[in-house]
């Protein structure tokens, strides 16, 4: 039996939150798992690493645990003490900030306590790195990259998808483009230097097209201001957060066009892997992105997207252009990314290759 525990777990919505969802869904169906979850806010975080150790506890006296998993850096600490006291292997995941955060009382505490883990996985080989840098040694590093249900992009659009999406926006689409990017809106996803950078270029390349925006975060107000004071309003729509649930999301990128990943670099807080990428992908939607920290794991050039130079806006405005320009060519690009996806980043595999890891550091149960 495996001790899962994690801090990011629906109902809360994010990444992390559907990779551990879909992670214990798969691995579930090959072995056994003692799920320890939070589904909130971050600020009961405190609380929950309090009832978790509590749990914790109850479950190493209780059942057969053979190891525990730790689903992010955050909780090394954690995974720790119960490596100590319970006397099981512990594995813990790095998705990314939980590895980069800028802070020197963390960078002192979370990579000590990873160098001790018994196995730490990666969801990227830039991550691997940062973590060799950090003093884990090699032999405890892999590498495992998120996954995708390719099931969930699976449906058939009507015409009520396209008025949800409008009334979302408050606008009509008409016969425009629609580029998307989801993801929370903080500095690394770099939609603010795609609004001031690079939507210019296009606009000149490329009219007709709306820019929509899928998510929340600090840099939401900076970002309405901007698309205020550049006055578009009629091509830039931010729409909040929308859940996987209920199928809207799948929906929307269903419906667009293009995605865009304008990530920059940003210390502290790098981007891991970027799981909408294989999201879009799996949507059949060609993907162009920024070749910056782990989105060259999650992005293949000319597989399953287009992987552009850091800071060249106009090779990324050209190749959105081009896309939107040529339907034939955006089509077959798009059904290559959904191939491409569904051939290397299938949960059912990736919940297998997590599954050898564990039984890789398992001793047998007391």
């Amino acid at each position: 039996m495996i001790l899962y525990i994690t801090r990011k777990f629906p109902p809360s919505v994010g990444g992390m939150q559907r990779f551990n969802f879909k992670l214990v869904t798969n691995l579930s169906k090959l072995t056994e798992i003692y799920l320890i979850k939070w589904g909130g806010g971050q600020w009961f975080h405190p609380l929950f690493l309090m009832w978790a150790f509590a749990r914790s506890l109850y479950a190493g006296l209780t059942r057969k645990i053979s190891c525990i998993y730790v689903s992010d850096g955050l909780l090394s600490p954690l995974g720790l003490v119960l490596k100590w006291i319970l006397r099981k292997p512990v594995i813990a995941n790095i998705h990314g900030r939980d590895i980069a955060f800028n802070l020197s009382i963390y960078q002192a505490i979370v990579p000590w306590c990873l160098r001790r883990m018994d196995k730490v996985i990666c969801v990227s080989t830039y991550l691997k790195g940062e973590c060799r840098k950090r003093g884990v040694l090699e032999e405890r590093l892999c590498v495992i990259p998120n996954g995708v249900d390719i099931e969930d992009f699976d449906i058939l659009l009507s015409a009520g998808h396209r008025t949800k999406l409008e009334e979302m926006m408050g606008t009509s689409i008409g016969q425009r483009k629609i580029i998307v990017t989801v993801g929370r809106l903080v500095a690394k996803k770099g939609v603010d230097f795609f609004i001031k950078n690079i939507l210019p270029r296009l606009q000149m390349l490329f009219p007709e097209f709306i820019y929509l925006i899928v998510g929340d975060g600090p840099l939401k107000e900076k970002i309405d201001a901007l698309i205020k004071e550049k006055h578009l309003e009629k091509t830039v729509c931010r729409i909040g957060v929308v859940s996987m649930a209920g199928g809207m999301l799948a929906a929307i990128y269903k419906q667009a066009h293009v995605f865009a990943m304008p990530n920059v670099r940003v210390e502290g807080d790098m981007e891991g892997f970027g799981i909408v990428a294989l999201e879009a992908g799996a949507a059949g939607l060609p993907v162009v992105a920024f070749k910056v920290d782990g989105i060259i794991d999650a992005v293949q050039d000319k597989e399953s997207g287009s992987l552009i130079e850091e800071n060249d806006y106009e090779a990324f405005a050209q190749t959105l252009a081009e896309l939107l320009k040529n339907e034939d060519t955006r089509e077959k690009t798009g059904e290559k990314a959904k191939k491409f996806v569904e051939a290397n980043y299938s949960w059912q595999e990736i919940a297998k290759r997590y599954l050898k890891q564990f039984q890789s550091v398992f001793k047998p149960a007391s």
